[in-house]
């Protein structure tokens, strides 16, 4: 088992969900999920607004740091 971090930029808060489906599908490990799903256990920062992709990419860091 694996853990792969990656940013996306989305317009709507409903895509979200969208995005984390596509992230598993392309980077799921075959042999121990053959469907590709997503277990739905994700964090969102909701209500947390940064200058830049960079300062908001620092701050998901700092909030999720035990990953």
């Amino acid at each position: 088992m694996g853990h792969a971090i990656s940013f996306y930029t989305v317009e709507k808060r409903k895509e979200i969900m969208w995005e984390a489906l596509e992230h598993a599908n392309r980077n799921v490990d075959r042999e121990e999920n053959p469907s590709g799903s997503y277990h739905g256990n994700m964090t969102i920062h909701d209500d947390i607004i940064m200058d830049s992709f960079e300062a908001a990419e620092a701050k998901i860091n700092e909030l999720d740091k035990e990953w």
